[in-house]
């Protein structure tokens, strides 16, 4: 049995079950059976495979073709009697599946820019804050500069860990200054690119990192490691109510955030990019070694 005689034969049978559920004229049953045929020769046009659609693309097809009219009537030029019709079919399932891309992308632009304004908002009043010269000091607190009282927040073991990967992002950051034509800020580095002397005396955060440097790794800023710290303290708020895997967990995460008192890091032309950046590049490596986590102990 070939393929063709397979499709064939479905049309026949759906067509059989549909005349057993009407009473139709043998005129009815010939323009009806038609309209059944030229569909499914639509149907194996239309997916590019040939006399072999398979369920998926068929059901695919099928929504496309409910919402868009495939077909354009030619006459002129063609070699068709005036009498007959020829259809050409205007799209496919390859154009479909490209033009959602790109939708689908140019929504992510948006999103990625909505969740961006969230952290903007923070960041923003910290810097209206700090630069506002009438501010008492009943109307705001300031931040916690004690890194003992972070450290304990964050567990010694795990400010170890946070501080090591603050090295990792920093190198990442230094990978992008060097290229050429970069338009990476060398000032922000100068804000996050320390040398351990010039670290805290009472920072303890980077014991992980000096037993391990061997003279590669990288150390980061204080006020880098605060930052980042508040981002972990937020992410683990959601992680402690199991909330970490719902739909919206990341921009969850981003309203913690905002509400909280940042440290500034960066020079002030670029202090809201550089701040979001470090921040979304830290939570998605976050997201993404906790789903990593579950996945293998499932």
């Amino acid at each position: 049995m070939t393929p063709t005689s397979v499709i064939i034969g479905s049309n026949t049978l759906f067509f059989s079950s549909f005349q057993s559920r009407h009473s139709i004229q043998p005129l009815q049953q010939y323009l009806i059976l038609n309209f059944f045929l030229r569909f499914f020769g639509i149907i194996r046009m239309s997916g590019r495979c040939g006399d072999k659609p398979r369920a998926t693309s068929f059901l695919e097809l099928f929504r496309l073709l409910t919402f868009y009219y495939p077909t354009k009537l030619l006459l002129r030029g063609s070699n068709c009697d005036s009498e007959e019709e020829k259809h050409e079919v205007l799209t496919s399932y390859h154009l479909w599946i490209k033009t959602n891309f790109n939708n689908n992308k140019k929504e992510m632009q948006k999103r990625k820019e909505y969740l961006k304004d969230i952290l903007f908002t923070g960041i923003m009043r910290e810097i209206n804050l700090k630069n506002g010269e009438n501010c008492s000091q009943d109307t705001f607190t300031k931040p916690d500069t004690t890194i003992d009282v972070l450290d304990i927040a964050i567990r010694p073991r795990y400010s170890d860990i946070i501080y090591y990967i603050c090295g990792y992002m920093v190198h990442s950051m230094r990978k992008k200054g060097k290229l050429n034509n970069s338009s990476f800020c060398q000032n922000y580095m100068a804000t996050v690119d320390m040398s351990p002397e010039d670290l805290p005396p009472n920072f303890t955060a980077s014991q992980l990192t000096e037993i391990k440097k061997k003279g590669k790794l990288i150390f980061a800023s204080s006020e880098m490691f605060k930052l980042i710290c508040a981002a972990e303290e937020a992410f683990l708020s959601l992680a402690k109510k199991n909330r970490i895997f719902l739909r919206d967990a990341f921009e969850s995460v981003l309203l913690i955030l905002s509400v909280k008192i940042l440290p500034l890091i960066g020079c002030t032309l670029h202090i809201k990019e550089m701040m979001s950046t470090v921040i979304f590049q830290y939570l998605i490596l976050r997201f993404r070694c906790f789903a990593k986590k579950k996945w293998l102990r499932s």
